[in-house]
């Protein structure tokens, strides 16, 4: 006896009247006639639905995704010290932050200004620095009056980045509600130059700026720095004196 290979579909063998038989099977005048008709059409569908089974392919069968193989532990662990150990680099306090402590106290600061080829401007104020988040960060708080823009207040804040191995600053005024943010590195000479930018508020174009911090001494310093845009350059240079080492 031969076995079929596959799902058995039963299909029902239509019998009696033509009154009783769907609509979609053809009808004939007599009820033995249309009996036997209805018999044949039933056991030909029968027929014709278990050889359809019986020659499927097997990979018609449905398919079920694979299990996902689970990390080993001792791979997870790994991975785990791989992301602690970068975690750890980029949090550790190295020589440039600790250089940040140098600068905590209170500084008088002079500026000048000098927008294109006008005569300078001059002004005068104060700031207080701070080491915040562990000695991470060095923070300005700076308070004063120059021309044109009359009495000002502003902060800066400066980082070390371990991952990028350059500072970075970003500096923010009531004078505006934009963010200017540099990046740089250390010269051999111990200067640190940054890159920055920033949205002129009045031209609504990117003014990109240079800028040098300088220790002219211990209780000395010199900012420097020089914006240009296309048809506008501004120039500036505050100088920081220290009167009394770690007064807040």
């Amino acid at each position: 006896r031969a076995e079929i290979d596959g799902p058995i579909v039963a299909v029902p063998i239509l019998v009696g009247p033509a009154s009783d038989r769907p609509s979609f099977l053809p009808t004939t005048h007599t009820g033995a006639t249309s009996m036997k008709t209805g018999i044949l059409i039933s056991v030909g569908a029968l027929a014709a639905a278990v050889l359809a089974a019986a020659t499927l392919p097997q990979d018609a069968k449905p398919h079920y995704p694979e299990t996902l193989t689970p990390t080993p532990p001792s791979r997870q662990a790994q991975d785990q010290t791989v992301m602690q150990d970068a975690m750890r680099k980029a949090a550790a306090v190295n020589d440039q932050h600790r250089d940040f402590g140098k600068c905590v106290g209170t500084w008088q600061v002079k500026y000048t200004c000098t927008m294109d080829a006008g005569p300078p401007q001059e002004g005068t104020g104060t700031s207080t620095f701070e080491t915040i988040m562990g000695g991470r960060y060095l923070v300005e708080h700076a308070s004063g009056t120059m021309a044109p823009m009359g009495p000002f207040q502003g902060m800066g804040i400066l980082g070390f980045n371990n991952t990028t191995n350059e500072y970075e600053h970003v500096w923010l005024c009531d004078q505006g509600t934009g963010l200017m943010t540099s990046h740089g590195t250390r010269l051999p000479d111990g200067s640190v130059s940054m890159t920055g930018e920033y949205i002129d508020p009045i031209t609504k174009a990117k003014s990109t700026c240079q800028t040098t911090w300088r220790d002219l001494s211990e209780n000395e310093k010199r900012f420097e720095m020089t914006c240009k845009q296309p048809e506008k350059e501004m120039r500036m240079e505050a100088l920081y004196t220290r009167g009394q080492v770690g007064m807040r």
